[in-house]
């Protein structure tokens, strides 16, 4: 042949082939269209004669080829897109479904494609195709509830690419346009339009006369409180229905108890769910954000942001920052501005009870620079709390009231009044009474009584622990502290506990039974160190000396890990294999191998389980 004397092919036993990637393109480009069709119809045939093998391959042959509408073409191809997406292929497929999608002859089969592939680039970071596709699906969709997907899936894409402020009045409008036929559904999106009027810092009262939606009956157990009021709170406009005397709120809202039932990740009862409510690793973070699920992929950030908080509230830091660090890298990667910005928020409030000053203010001002553009001005308030708790960890009280001011003002202004939404008023207030500033401790605590008064163990805590700061007499302070240990260790929010421990230990120095000292600051003091919060440590270990006890601070730190050999680490305690590592974070097993070398030596252990104890946190 003249191309093999040529030397652009090679023709072996299994055909030809070009002899460079690069020659084979040149070759494709000058072809006309009708020899490149030509060409495909010969490749599917050869394609199809492997048989269920060379399916896939016959599918996207035939696409090529096809130079018009071709239904039996567009399933096939739809069916390629959906074998790559469970390969985790996520911008093959988008691109494979909104190809068949354009080969699908019929409108009210075209339109299920369109929003697929919507869904699946928006899983593949693929923002303009995602918007494309959905508009697209938007408007063609003749059924109701295939439109309603579609904008559904369109506001999400918003939530986390674009302008939230933007999402929130989509998922508004949308609740409200299906609300009197799949009320359920509607609920859902309502749900989800309060997340996104909380990261807005933009909780407005929705337009006048909004259905009220109510469902007879008991509310069921176990739902998250503050979700379903802060749904209330974006359809009917009333922010604060315990503040005004009125539980009217809670059965105005009762149609989105179920759907805050499955998607909160903490009870009513303030307790964080059990282990295996979210992901509990990074390995599994990476496979729960590239897996597509039996709903729409688009319908949230897929991100286990809710498993970051439940970890950092329960304790389990280094499983905290793995998360963390994984979800934002990831979320940086797909283009989700929105999901990105509340990993590192939560991630600036982890390393500021650790005193890390250089990791929180390059997170804050990474998460700053997204705000404006992204509508995310609830960001605002939570970064000036977190670095209040950094210069409130660093013992630098009036710097601290200072930033703590200031998210408080900028709360109030935008009526983000929840103790769950803004848990910083017990720092203000510790802040203000350390600097002797009791008028403004005092109003603080007015608001804070103001907040779910009888809703979470965690506020109730608060309460106690405020009241112990306050309270002049020593008894009464005493009694106040021990109640809010108690709630809080009911809670299982550990650091917490062990802040209202350091606090009744130091009020105990100041008695005539100091000794009775020791035991608090003893448990206080092993919780921080346990948690690596070392400027809190330092404080239990001044108050243990005056005492002339001597704690015993652990050896080794998480903090000596790089962020790969900690996400590794963890995934390994997880009991997932090496190669199970290595796929869900998109590594070698010699990657994995080299950084779990790396931990076992920094953290001196040698094994597994020696691993997983080293890495759990206090109480676990």
């Amino acid at each position: 042949m003249d191309a093999e004397a040529a030397g652009l092919v090679r023709l072996g036993p299994e055909g030809a082939r070009f002899r460079h990637p690069l020659v084979r393109s040149g070759i494709y480009r000058s072809a006309s269209p009708d020899d490149r069709r030509a060409a495909h119809r010969a490749l599917a045939e050869v394609a199809l004669a492997r048989g269920a093998d060379g399916a896939h391959a016959a599918a996207r042959h035939n696409a090529a080829a096809a130079t018009g509408p071709d239904e039996n073409v567009a399933a096939a191809l739809a069916a390629a897109g959906r074998a790559a997406a469970s390969r985790l292929g996520y911008a093959e497929a988008a691109s494979l479904v909104a190809r068949a999608a354009e080969l699908t002859p019929d409108g009210d089969m075209r339109a299920p494609r369109l929003l697929e592939a919507g869904s699946l680039a928006t899983l593949a970071g693929q923002s303009d195709l995602a918007r494309t596709a959905l508009d697209r699906a938007i408007s063609e969709a003749r059924d109701p509830q295939l439109g309603s997907a579609a904008r559904g899936a369109r506001a999400h894409l918003e939530m986390w690419t674009g302008n939230v402020i933007r999402a929130r009045q989509m998922l508004t409008d949308e609740a409200m346009r299906i609300f009197d036929a799949a009320p359920q559904a509607a609920a859902t999106l309502l749900l989800d339009a309060a997340l996104a009027a909380e990261i807005a810092g933009d909780v407005r009262p929705a337009p006048p006369g909004a259905p009220p939606p109510v469902v007879p009956g008991a509310l069921p157990p176990g739902v998250h409180l503050a979700a379903a009021r802060a749904v209330t709170a974006v359809l009917c406009g009333e922010i604060d229905a315990q503040r005004n005397g009125s539980r009217r709120s809670e059965t105005r809202s009762a149609i989105t108890w179920e759907a805050a039932r499955s998607t909160s990740p903490v009870p009513a009862s303030g307790r964080p769910r059990s282990p295996g409510a979210e992901p509990r690793s990074s390995a599994a973070l990476a496979g729960a954000a590239r897996t597509p699920g039996a709903s729409c992929p688009a319908r949230r950030a897929p991100l286990p942001l809710a498993s970051l908080a439940e970890r950092w509230l329960s304790g389990d830091w280094p499983g905290a920052v793995a998360i963390g660090q994984a979800a934002a890298e990831l979320a940086d990667e797909i283009g989700m501005v929105g999901a990105a910005a509340l990993a590192r928020t939560h991630l600036t409030r982890l390393f500021a009870t650790r005193g890390e000053a250089g990791h929180c203010h390059a997170l804050s001002e990474s998460v700053m620079a997204t705000v404006h553009a992204n509508g995310s001005h609830s960001l605002v308030v939570y970064m000036h709390a977190a670095l209040g708790l950094l210069e409130l960890s660093l013992g630098r009280f009036e710097a601290a009231l200072r930033e703590l001011t200031v998210a408080d003002d900028r709360a109030r202004a935008v009526d983000l009044r929840s103790h769950t939404v803004v848990p910083f008023l017990p720092d203000l207030i510790e802040a203000a009474v350390s600097v002797d500033r009791r008028d403004l401790a005092e109003r603080a605590f007015e608001r804070l009584l103001e907040l779910d008064p009888a809703g979470f163990l965690r506020t109730r805590a608060a309460v106690a622990r405020c009241r112990g700061l306050l309270e002049q007499d020593h008894g009464a302070a005493i009694e106040h502290l021990s109640a809010a240990i108690e709630l809080e260790d009911r809670a299982g929010v550990p650091f917490e506990a062990a802040r209202s421990r350091l606090l009744l230990g130091e009020r105990l120095l100041h008695t005539r039974t100091r000794r009775e000292a020791l035991a608090p600051l003893e448990r206080a003091f092993a919780t921080f160190d346990a948690l690596e919060a070392r400027p809190w440590a330092d404080r239990a270990a001044n108050g243990l000396g005056t005492l002339r006890a001597r704690p015993r601070r652990s050896g080794t730190s998480t903090a000596d890990l790089t962020p790969q050999e900690l996400q590794v680490a963890h995934a390994a305690t997880e009991g997932l294999t090496n190669k199970q590592i290595a796929a869900h974070l998109f590594l070698s097993v010699k990657t994995v191998e080299f950084h779990l070398r790396n931990a076992y030596g920094k953290l001196g252990v040698r094994s597994r389980t020696q691993l997983a104890a080293q890495l759990r946190g206090p109480d676990r």
